[in-house]
Protein backbone atom coordinates (compact mmCIF):
# COMPACT_ATOMS: atom_id res chain seq x y z
CA UNK A 1 0.00 0.00 0.00
CA UNK A 2 1.02 3.66 -0.33
CA UNK A 3 1.17 3.92 3.46
CA UNK A 4 3.60 0.98 3.68
CA UNK A 5 5.84 2.57 1.06
CA UNK A 6 5.76 5.94 2.83
CA UNK A 7 6.61 4.27 6.14
CA UNK A 8 9.63 2.48 4.64
CA UNK A 9 10.85 5.72 3.11
CA UNK A 10 10.39 7.46 6.45
CA UNK A 11 12.27 4.82 8.43
CA UNK A 12 15.21 4.60 6.02
CA UNK A 13 15.31 8.40 5.80
CA UNK A 14 15.57 8.63 9.58
CA UNK A 15 18.28 5.97 9.86
CA UNK A 16 20.04 7.13 6.68
CA UNK A 17 22.19 4.00 6.30
CA UNK A 18 25.07 4.03 3.84
CA UNK A 19 24.39 0.38 3.02
CA UNK A 20 21.08 -1.49 2.72
CA UNK A 21 21.37 -5.30 2.62
CA UNK A 22 18.22 -6.80 1.13
CA UNK A 23 17.69 -10.50 1.88
CA UNK A 24 13.90 -10.48 2.22
CA UNK A 25 12.07 -12.81 -0.15
CA UNK A 26 9.49 -15.53 -0.47
CA UNK A 27 12.00 -18.37 -0.88
CA UNK A 28 9.56 -21.29 -0.88
CA UNK A 29 9.95 -22.42 -4.49
CA UNK A 30 6.85 -24.63 -4.62
CA UNK A 31 4.66 -22.12 -2.77
CA UNK A 32 5.72 -19.40 -5.21
CA UNK A 33 4.75 -21.60 -8.14
CA UNK A 34 1.13 -21.70 -6.94
CA UNK A 35 1.01 -18.13 -5.59
CA UNK A 36 2.54 -16.14 -8.43
CA UNK A 37 0.92 -12.83 -7.53
CA UNK A 38 2.17 -13.00 -3.95
CA UNK A 39 5.65 -14.08 -5.05
CA UNK A 40 5.82 -11.15 -7.44
CA UNK A 41 4.55 -8.72 -4.82
CA UNK A 42 7.17 -9.75 -2.27
CA UNK A 43 10.16 -10.54 -4.46
CA UNK A 44 9.78 -7.95 -7.20
CA UNK A 45 7.59 -5.10 -5.97
CA UNK A 46 9.07 -5.33 -2.47
CA UNK A 47 12.51 -4.99 -4.02
CA UNK A 48 11.33 -2.05 -6.12
CA UNK A 49 10.25 -0.22 -2.97
CA UNK A 50 13.61 -0.83 -1.32
CA UNK A 51 15.42 0.29 -4.49
CA UNK A 52 13.48 3.56 -4.54
CA UNK A 53 14.15 4.18 -0.85
CA UNK A 54 17.86 3.39 -1.23
CA UNK A 55 18.11 5.69 -4.24
CA UNK A 56 16.40 8.52 -2.37
CA UNK A 57 18.92 8.46 0.48
CA UNK A 58 21.97 7.62 -1.65
CA UNK A 59 22.58 4.22 -0.01
CA UNK A 60 24.39 1.29 -1.59
CA UNK A 61 22.05 -1.67 -2.09
CA UNK A 62 23.30 -5.20 -1.54
CA UNK A 63 20.81 -7.74 -2.90
CA UNK A 64 20.91 -11.47 -2.18
CA UNK A 65 19.64 -13.21 -5.30
CA UNK A 66 19.79 -16.92 -6.20
CA UNK A 67 21.32 -19.50 -8.51
CA UNK A 68 17.74 -20.33 -9.51
CA UNK A 69 17.90 -17.57 -12.13
CA UNK A 70 19.49 -20.28 -14.34
CA UNK A 71 17.76 -23.23 -15.98
CA UNK A 72 20.23 -25.91 -14.85
CA UNK A 73 20.83 -27.37 -18.29
CA UNK A 74 24.55 -26.65 -18.46
CA UNK A 75 25.88 -25.55 -15.07
CA UNK A 76 27.85 -24.45 -13.22
CA UNK A 77 27.33 -20.90 -14.51
CA UNK A 78 29.39 -17.70 -14.69
CA UNK A 79 28.11 -14.18 -14.15
CA UNK A 80 28.19 -13.66 -17.92
CA UNK A 81 25.97 -16.64 -18.75
CA UNK A 82 22.42 -15.86 -19.82
CA UNK A 83 19.88 -16.24 -17.02
CA UNK A 84 16.86 -18.29 -18.08
CA UNK A 85 14.84 -19.30 -14.98
CA UNK A 86 12.44 -22.23 -15.19
CA UNK A 87 10.25 -21.55 -12.14
CA UNK A 88 8.35 -18.59 -10.72
CA UNK A 89 10.77 -18.08 -7.85
CA UNK A 90 13.74 -17.81 -10.21
CA UNK A 91 11.80 -15.49 -12.52
CA UNK A 92 10.94 -13.12 -9.67
CA UNK A 93 14.55 -13.02 -8.46
CA UNK A 94 15.77 -12.23 -11.98
CA UNK A 95 13.12 -9.54 -12.38
CA UNK A 96 14.21 -8.04 -9.05
CA UNK A 97 17.79 -7.98 -10.33
CA UNK A 98 16.65 -6.11 -13.45
CA UNK A 99 14.86 -3.50 -11.34
CA UNK A 100 18.08 -2.90 -9.41
CA UNK A 101 20.30 -2.71 -12.49
CA UNK A 102 17.92 -0.34 -14.28
CA UNK A 103 17.47 2.09 -11.38
CA UNK A 104 20.71 2.07 -9.39
CA UNK A 105 24.39 2.65 -10.05
CA UNK A 106 25.72 1.72 -6.61
CA UNK A 107 24.57 -1.87 -6.18
CA UNK A 108 25.96 -5.33 -5.42
CA UNK A 109 24.01 -8.43 -6.45
CA UNK A 110 25.17 -11.64 -4.78
CA UNK A 111 23.92 -14.94 -6.18
CA UNK A 112 24.57 -17.75 -3.67
CA UNK A 113 24.12 -21.46 -4.29
CA UNK A 114 22.48 -23.75 -1.73
CA UNK A 115 23.15 -22.20 1.71
CA UNK A 116 23.85 -24.71 4.47
CA UNK A 117 23.93 -24.32 8.23
CA UNK A 118 22.90 -26.22 11.34
CA UNK A 119 19.45 -24.65 11.10
CA UNK A 120 18.96 -24.80 7.33
CA UNK A 121 15.89 -26.65 6.10
CA UNK A 122 17.83 -29.40 4.31
CA UNK A 123 19.96 -30.22 7.36
CA UNK A 124 17.01 -30.19 9.75
CA UNK A 125 15.03 -32.54 7.48
CA UNK A 126 17.89 -35.04 7.50
CA UNK A 127 18.30 -34.93 11.27
CA UNK A 128 14.54 -35.18 11.85
CA UNK A 129 14.14 -38.15 9.50
CA UNK A 130 17.02 -39.98 11.17
CA UNK A 131 15.69 -39.43 14.69
CA UNK A 132 12.14 -40.42 13.78
CA UNK A 133 13.21 -43.47 11.82
CA UNK A 134 11.66 -42.22 8.60
CA UNK A 135 13.08 -42.69 5.12
CA UNK A 136 13.88 -39.67 2.99
CA UNK A 137 14.32 -39.60 -0.78
CA UNK A 138 17.11 -37.46 -2.24
CA UNK A 139 17.57 -36.98 -5.99
CA UNK A 140 20.75 -38.10 -7.68
CA UNK A 141 20.22 -35.76 -10.64
CA UNK A 142 20.08 -32.34 -8.90
CA UNK A 143 23.56 -30.81 -8.58
CA UNK A 144 25.02 -27.69 -6.99
CA UNK A 145 28.12 -26.48 -5.12
CA UNK A 146 26.81 -25.58 -1.63
CA UNK A 147 28.20 -22.82 0.57
CA UNK A 148 28.10 -22.76 4.37
CA UNK A 149 26.44 -19.79 6.00
CA UNK A 150 29.55 -18.53 7.83
CA UNK A 151 31.62 -18.43 4.64
CA UNK A 152 28.79 -16.61 2.88
CA UNK A 153 28.75 -14.09 5.71
CA UNK A 154 32.47 -13.45 5.38
CA UNK A 155 32.22 -13.05 1.61
CA UNK A 156 29.35 -10.56 1.90
CA UNK A 157 31.35 -8.49 4.37
CA UNK A 158 34.53 -8.59 2.26
CA UNK A 159 32.73 -7.62 -0.95
CA UNK A 160 31.13 -4.66 0.80
CA UNK A 161 34.44 -3.58 2.31
CA UNK A 162 36.01 -3.71 -1.16
CA UNK A 163 33.14 -1.56 -2.46
CA UNK A 164 32.47 -4.23 -5.08
CA UNK A 165 29.87 -3.43 -7.72
CA UNK A 166 27.83 -5.57 -10.08
CA UNK A 167 26.99 -9.27 -9.88
CA UNK A 168 29.03 -11.91 -8.02
CA UNK A 169 28.48 -15.65 -7.78
CA UNK A 170 29.13 -17.29 -4.40
CA UNK A 171 29.44 -21.03 -3.86
CA UNK A 172 31.82 -23.76 -2.80
CA UNK A 173 34.17 -25.84 -4.91
CA UNK A 174 32.50 -29.16 -4.05
CA UNK A 175 30.00 -30.12 -6.78
CA UNK A 176 27.50 -32.59 -5.35
CA UNK A 177 24.12 -34.12 -6.02
CA UNK A 178 21.52 -33.75 -3.28
CA UNK A 179 21.97 -37.44 -2.51
CA UNK A 180 25.76 -37.15 -2.22
CA UNK A 181 25.38 -34.09 -0.03
CA UNK A 182 22.87 -35.82 2.22
CA UNK A 183 25.15 -38.84 2.71
CA UNK A 184 28.11 -36.63 3.61
CA UNK A 185 26.03 -34.64 6.07
CA UNK A 186 24.65 -37.65 7.97
CA UNK A 187 28.12 -39.18 8.12
CA UNK A 188 29.44 -35.92 9.56
CA UNK A 189 26.71 -36.07 12.21
CA UNK A 190 27.58 -39.73 12.93
CA UNK A 191 24.14 -40.85 11.79
CA UNK A 192 23.31 -43.98 9.85
CA UNK A 193 22.74 -43.28 6.17
CA UNK A 194 20.37 -46.23 5.80
CA UNK A 195 17.29 -43.99 5.89
CA UNK A 196 18.35 -42.10 2.73
CA UNK A 197 16.91 -43.46 -0.51
CA UNK A 198 17.91 -42.46 -4.02
CA UNK A 199 15.46 -41.14 -6.57
CA UNK A 200 15.20 -38.84 -9.57
CA UNK A 201 13.82 -35.32 -9.18
CA UNK A 202 10.67 -36.17 -11.15
CA UNK A 203 9.86 -38.89 -8.62
CA UNK A 204 9.52 -36.23 -5.90
CA UNK A 205 6.59 -34.70 -7.80
CA UNK A 206 7.36 -31.14 -6.79
CA UNK A 207 5.09 -28.34 -7.98
CA UNK A 208 7.97 -26.31 -9.39
CA UNK A 209 10.84 -27.35 -11.63
CA UNK A 210 14.40 -27.14 -10.32
CA UNK A 211 17.69 -26.46 -12.13
CA UNK A 212 19.14 -29.98 -12.33
CA UNK A 213 22.70 -29.30 -13.41
CA UNK A 214 22.98 -26.07 -11.48
CA UNK A 215 25.73 -24.50 -9.43
CA UNK A 216 27.84 -21.38 -9.90
CA UNK A 217 31.43 -20.69 -10.93
CA UNK A 218 33.28 -18.37 -8.54
CA UNK A 219 36.34 -17.34 -10.58
CA UNK A 220 35.29 -13.68 -10.51
CA UNK A 221 34.92 -13.78 -6.73
CA UNK A 222 38.37 -15.31 -6.17
CA UNK A 223 39.92 -12.78 -8.54
CA UNK A 224 38.52 -9.99 -6.38
CA UNK A 225 40.63 -11.18 -3.44
CA UNK A 226 43.97 -12.35 -4.91
CA UNK A 227 45.95 -12.02 -1.66
CA UNK A 228 43.44 -13.36 0.87
CA UNK A 229 44.63 -16.92 1.45
CA UNK A 230 42.19 -17.53 4.32
CA UNK A 231 39.22 -16.76 2.12
CA UNK A 232 40.63 -18.91 -0.69
CA UNK A 233 41.00 -21.78 1.76
CA UNK A 234 37.33 -21.52 2.73
CA UNK A 235 36.22 -21.50 -0.90
CA UNK A 236 38.47 -24.36 -1.97
CA UNK A 237 36.82 -26.53 0.67
CA UNK A 238 39.80 -28.67 1.57
CA UNK A 239 39.51 -31.47 4.11
CA UNK A 240 39.74 -29.16 7.11
CA UNK A 241 37.60 -26.39 5.61
CA UNK A 242 34.78 -28.31 3.95
CA UNK A 243 31.20 -27.11 4.20
CA UNK A 244 30.30 -30.47 5.72
CA UNK A 245 32.85 -30.14 8.52
CA UNK A 246 31.80 -26.57 9.29
CA UNK A 247 28.18 -27.55 9.70
CA UNK A 248 28.91 -30.65 11.78
CA UNK A 249 31.20 -28.57 14.01
CA UNK A 250 28.24 -26.23 14.55
CA UNK A 251 30.18 -23.16 13.50
CA UNK A 252 27.65 -20.63 14.75
CA UNK A 253 29.37 -17.29 14.98
CA UNK A 254 26.52 -15.37 16.56
CA UNK A 255 27.74 -13.86 19.81
CA UNK A 256 31.42 -14.12 18.89
CA UNK A 257 33.75 -11.32 20.01
CA UNK A 258 33.54 -8.21 17.88
CA UNK A 259 36.34 -5.88 16.93
CA UNK A 260 35.99 -2.78 19.04
CA UNK A 261 36.89 -0.32 16.29
CA UNK A 262 34.39 2.53 16.08
CA UNK A 263 32.65 3.54 12.89
CA UNK A 264 29.77 5.76 11.85
CA UNK A 265 28.94 3.57 8.86
CA UNK A 266 25.30 2.52 9.26
CA UNK A 267 24.05 -0.73 7.78
CA UNK A 268 20.40 -1.77 7.59
CA UNK A 269 19.55 -5.42 6.92
CA UNK A 270 16.13 -6.11 5.44
CA UNK A 271 14.99 -9.72 5.42
CA UNK A 272 14.50 -12.94 7.33
CA UNK A 273 15.83 -16.46 7.20
CA UNK A 274 19.18 -17.97 6.29
CA UNK A 275 20.37 -15.05 4.19
CA UNK A 276 19.76 -12.59 7.00
CA UNK A 277 21.50 -14.90 9.45
CA UNK A 278 24.55 -14.96 7.18
CA UNK A 279 24.68 -11.18 7.10
CA UNK A 280 24.27 -10.90 10.86
CA UNK A 281 27.02 -13.43 11.51
CA UNK A 282 29.34 -11.62 9.12
CA UNK A 283 28.90 -8.26 10.79
CA UNK A 284 29.26 -9.65 14.27
CA UNK A 285 32.37 -11.69 13.60
CA UNK A 286 34.23 -9.78 10.91
CA UNK A 287 33.01 -6.22 10.54
CA UNK A 288 34.10 -3.09 12.35
CA UNK A 289 30.54 -2.37 13.45
CA UNK A 290 29.86 -3.44 17.08
CA UNK A 291 26.61 -5.35 17.12
CA UNK A 292 24.96 -2.87 19.47
CA UNK A 293 25.50 -0.23 16.77
CA UNK A 294 23.99 -2.25 13.93
CA UNK A 295 20.33 -1.45 13.26
CA UNK A 296 18.45 -4.42 11.86
CA UNK A 297 15.15 -4.43 10.03
CA UNK A 298 13.49 -7.83 9.74
CA UNK A 299 10.62 -8.14 7.27
CA UNK A 300 8.69 -11.32 7.98
CA UNK A 301 7.16 -12.91 4.86
CA UNK A 302 3.64 -14.32 5.17
CA UNK A 303 5.07 -17.76 4.33
CA UNK A 304 7.47 -17.60 7.26
CA UNK A 305 8.37 -21.10 8.44
CA UNK A 306 10.14 -20.12 11.63
CA UNK A 307 13.43 -18.92 10.14
CA UNK A 308 12.62 -15.24 10.50
CA UNK A 309 11.22 -15.80 13.96
CA UNK A 310 14.46 -17.47 14.99
CA UNK A 311 16.45 -14.47 13.76
CA UNK A 312 14.23 -12.12 15.77
CA UNK A 313 14.65 -14.19 18.90
CA UNK A 314 18.43 -14.28 18.51
CA UNK A 315 18.45 -10.54 17.98
CA UNK A 316 16.36 -9.90 21.07
CA UNK A 317 18.33 -12.20 23.32
CA UNK A 318 21.65 -10.83 22.06
CA UNK A 319 20.39 -7.27 22.60
CA UNK A 320 20.64 -6.12 19.04
CA UNK A 321 19.22 -2.76 18.06
CA UNK A 322 16.44 -4.02 15.80
CA UNK A 323 13.40 -2.76 13.99
CA UNK A 324 10.72 -5.28 13.04
CA UNK A 325 8.44 -4.52 10.11
CA UNK A 326 5.92 -7.41 10.11
CA UNK A 327 4.30 -8.49 6.87
CA UNK A 328 1.84 -10.82 8.52
CA UNK A 329 0.12 -11.08 11.87
CA UNK A 330 0.46 -14.88 11.74
CA UNK A 331 4.24 -14.55 11.91
CA UNK A 332 3.93 -12.37 14.99
CA UNK A 333 1.51 -14.83 16.53
CA UNK A 334 4.15 -17.55 16.07
CA UNK A 335 6.66 -15.32 17.78
CA UNK A 336 4.23 -14.78 20.67
CA UNK A 337 3.70 -18.49 21.17
CA UNK A 338 7.41 -19.30 21.21
CA UNK A 339 8.19 -16.52 23.69
CA UNK A 340 5.10 -17.39 25.77
CA UNK A 341 3.90 -13.78 25.72
CA UNK A 342 0.17 -13.09 26.17
CA UNK A 343 -1.47 -11.96 22.95
CA UNK A 344 -1.56 -8.14 22.88
CA UNK A 345 -4.43 -5.96 21.73
CA UNK A 346 -2.60 -4.98 18.56
CA UNK A 347 0.54 -5.51 16.53
CA UNK A 348 1.90 -2.19 17.76
CA UNK A 349 1.43 -3.32 21.38
CA UNK A 350 3.32 -6.52 20.66
CA UNK A 351 6.27 -4.68 19.14
CA UNK A 352 6.32 -2.20 21.99
CA UNK A 353 6.40 -5.06 24.51
CA UNK A 354 9.37 -6.72 22.80
CA UNK A 355 11.61 -3.72 22.22
CA UNK A 356 13.27 -1.16 24.50
CA UNK A 357 11.32 2.09 24.81
CA UNK A 358 13.95 4.04 22.89
CA UNK A 359 13.47 1.76 19.88
CA UNK A 360 9.75 1.11 20.17
CA UNK A 361 9.17 4.85 20.35
CA UNK A 362 10.54 5.34 16.84
CA UNK A 363 8.96 2.14 15.52
CA UNK A 364 7.14 2.24 12.19
CA UNK A 365 4.43 -0.40 12.04
CA UNK A 366 2.80 -1.64 8.88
Amino acid sequence: SEMCIRDRFKLLSELRPKIVIHTAANVDVDYSEEHQIEANRINVEGTRNIVEASKAIGAKLVFISSDYVFDGKDGPYTEEDKATPINIYGKTKLQAEKVIVEQLKDYLIIRPTLILGRESKFVLQLISASKEGQSIKLPTDVYTNPIDVSSLARIIERLISKNALGIYHVGGKEYLSRYELGVKLVEAFNLSKGFIETCSFTELRKKAKRPLKGGLKIDKLIAQFPDEKELHSELKLGQEQSVIKKISDNSNTTGSPVRQDKTDNKVVVIGGGTGTKAVIEGYVKYNLIPKEKLPLIVLIPSTDNGGSTGIILEALFEKWSIFILPWSLSSLTTLLEIMEIPKPASTACLIASLLPNSIAGSMVTL
